[in-house]
């Protein structure tokens, strides 16, 4: 779908008796106003709120669904093709774009984190401690579609950055993960810092992007699992993979 302006509204997968909907506000500041922002829709609330989320025994069989059954997957592989065929098209149009780049975010969208959510205690809710060490010891796999997409703009000569919430002191692991799970290549690798900490995910991602537009970088697109990936413009296209469970500002 595409999603404009700067409110989003999601619905959560519908249950046996209820289905609940709310309205996210997105502000995507003035130089994203009215970009496309092309994916599926993504549950909430938010991992960094007070109150943490858990899906509950009710929702959490139907988590597992859609992860398991392959319809993650296939809505992967259809916002995997639109973003391929969207940034070859531009590409085209734009033969002579100074250093063009596409954008990549980690954690759900190069690799897939469901084990990890799947097996907390409450299941699909969030642990710190076990998070760090599932990064640490890259029990992550590969999101297929994303490593395809991913293959195919290196092979056609579009910068790769890769813009991770991930800590400083998980650079190293990071890294290496992404080269064993088959992302060999990339031009930087960008992850938060004691000066960054503070910033919201949305805040960080738009300020690493302008650090490498005024690197004369030309972003291309976005592609992650969060609005927040994507907010605050500095790029032409966003596309969002589905992550039905969590939500991060």
């Amino acid at each position: 779908m595409r999603i404009l302006g700067v409110a989003v509204t999601v619905a959560l997968v519908a249950s046996p008796v209820v289905a609940y909907a709310q309205t996210v506000p997105v502000d995507p500041g003035p130089i994203g106003k009215g970009k496309p922002i092309i994916g599926t829709t993504q549950n909430l609330p938010s991992l960094d709120s007070s109150d943490p989320y858990d899906a509950g025994p009710g929702f959490a069989p139907q988590l597992r669904g859609i992860y398991e059954n392959g319809t993650i997957r296939a809505l992967q592989k259809d916002v995997a093709k639109q973003a391929r065929q969207t940034i070859r098209a531009w590409q085209r149009q734009h033969p002579k774009a100074s250093k063009p780049a596409v954008i990549f975010d980690v954690d759900d969208t190069m690799l897939n984190n469901y084990e990890e959510y799947s097996t907390n205690d409450p299941a699909f809710s969030y642990d710190h401690a076990k998070d760090v060490q599932f990064a640490l010891e890259c029990k992550a796999t590969a999101n297929v579609p994303v490593r395809r997409l991913y293959r195919q703009l290196v092979a056609d000569g579009f910068r790769i950055g890769i813009i991770t919430g991930r800590p400083q002191d998980q650079r190293s692991a990071t890294r290496d993960c992404l080269r064993e799970r088959g992302f060999q290549e990339w031009n930087t690798l960008i992850t938060r810092t004691d000066a960054t900490s503070s910033l919201s995910s949305a805040r960080f991602k738009a300020k690493a992007r302008k650090s490498l537009q005024d690197k004369g970088w030309t972003i291309v697109a976005s592609v992650g699992d969060q609005i927040s990936d994507m907010s605050y413009g500095r790029l032409k296209y966003g596309f969002l993979m589905p992550n039905s469970m969590y939500y991060l500002p």
